[in-house]
C-alpha cells in the first residue's frame, strides 16, 4: 500500500513538471502572444497578451508589464521595447484589455474599482488584480524566481498605472513608471474619485503606505497641446491643468504636500525629459534606464 501511495505520488509530482514545462514552451523565444483568462478574477473577460522573450532569460530575470494607451493597442506597445528587453534581459509583457470586454475608462484606466451605478466592485476583480495574477500566471508558466515586478503605462496606460500604484494594497512592484497621463487621482480627500480620494475605498493609513511605493512620474516637456483629442476634458480633469505636463506636475506636488501633512516619506519621484511631447516610444527608453540602472 505504502509503494502504491509513492508511486502515485511520484506520478502526480510528474504530471505537474511536464504541465509546467508544456506551460514555458508556450512563452518562446522571441515575439509571441496568449490568450490570459483571469480565473482567480474576470474569467469571462479574457486578455491577450503581447509578449516578447529574449533570448538567455533565467529565473531571475526581471519582468516588465507594459500599459498600453486608450486605442488599446498591445502588439503596437510591444515593439518599443523589444530592444529594451534584449538590453536588460526582461520578459516584456503587454496585457491588452480589449474594448469588448473593457468598454470604457471605468473598467481600464479606473481599475474597475466601481459599477456604473457606482457600487463597490470585489478587489478580485479589479483591472489592477489581473496584473497580479497575470504575475504569477508567469512565474509558474517560466519557472521565474522574482518576486516584484516592473510597471510601465504610458498615456491612458499611466492613469492606469499610478492609480494600482495608490489603491492596490500589496502591489508587487519593483518600481512603477508612469509617462504622460492624461489625468490623476489627486491624493487629496476633497475631490471626488476617480479624480481625488473623496468617496473611495483609500484611507488616510492606506495613503501613507501609497507614499512608499516607488513611483516614477515621467513627463515629456512638449505634452502641452490643451486641445490633444485624447485628453481628458471634463470638468475635475481641466481642474488638474491645461495639458498633461501642467497636470502631473500637479500631481506631484500634491503628493509632497500630502507626505509632508502626514509626516511620511515620499518615494514617488518627478523627472521632465526635454524635446519630447506625447511619444510613448522616445520615454520607453527612459523610463528602462530608471528601472535596470538607475537603481
Amino acid at each position: 500500500m505504502k509503494k502504491r501511495w509513492q508511486s502515485c505520488l511520484w506520478l502526480l509530482v510528474a504530471w505537474m513538471l511536464v504541465g509546467v514545462a508544456a506551460a514555458a514552451d508556450d512563452l518562446p523565444v522571441g515575439k509571441s502572444d496568449f490568450v490570459f483568462v483571469d480565473q482567480r478574477g474576470n474569467a469571462d473577460k479574457p486578455i491577450r497578451v503581447w509578449a516578447y522573450r529574449p533570448a538567455g532569460l533565467t529565473a531571475d530575470s526581471p519582468i516588465t508589464f507594459v500599459m498600453h494607451g486608450v486605442l488599446r493597442n498591445g502588439e503596437t506597445y510591444r515593439e518599443p521595447w523589444i530592444p529594451l528587453a534584449d538590453r536588460y534581459r526582461t520578459l516584456v509583457v503587454v496585457p491588452e484589455f480589449s474594448l469588448e470586454h473593457y468598454r470604457d475608462h471605468s473598467t481600464y484606466q479606473f481599475g474597475n474599482l466601481r459599477t456604473n451605478d457606482g457600487q463597490s466592485i470585489e478587489e478580485s476583480k479589479w483591472t489592477f488584480s489581473a496584473i497580479e495574477h497575470l504575475f504569477d500566471h508567469l512565474k509558474a508558466a517560466t519557472g521565474n524566481r522574482r518576486e516584484r515586478y516592473f510597471l510601465f503605462g504610458h498615456s491612458a496606460g499611466a492613469q492606469f498605472v499610478h492609480r494600482l500604484a495608490m489603491f492596490k494594497t500589496g502591489a508587487r512592484i519593483e518600481l512603477a513608471v508612469a509617462a504622460n497621463a492624461g489625468s490623476y487621482t489627486m491624493p487629496k480627500f476633497d475631490v471626488k474619485f476617480p479624480f481625488g480620494l473623496g468617496d473611495s475605498t483609500l484611507t488616510e493609513p492606506r495613503l501613507r503606505s501609497a507614499l512608499s511605493v516607488p513611483l516614477l512620474v515621467l513627463l515629456g516637456e512638449r505634452d502641452i497641446d490643451p486641445n490633444d483629442p485624447h485628453l481628458p476634458k471634463n470638468s475635475e480633469a481641466e481642474a488638474q491643468g491645461p495639458h498633461r505636463l501642467a497636470r502631473g506636475r500637479n500631481f506631484f506636488r500634491a503628493a509632497e504636500a500630502e507626505a509632508k501633512r502626514l509626516k511620511t516619506p515620499l518615494r514617488w519621484k518627478l523627472t521632465t525629459v526635454p524635446e519630447v511631447g506625447h511619444d510613448n516610444s522616445k520615454l520607453a527608453p527612459i523610463a528602462a534606464r530608471a528601472m535596470f540602472e538607475s537603481r
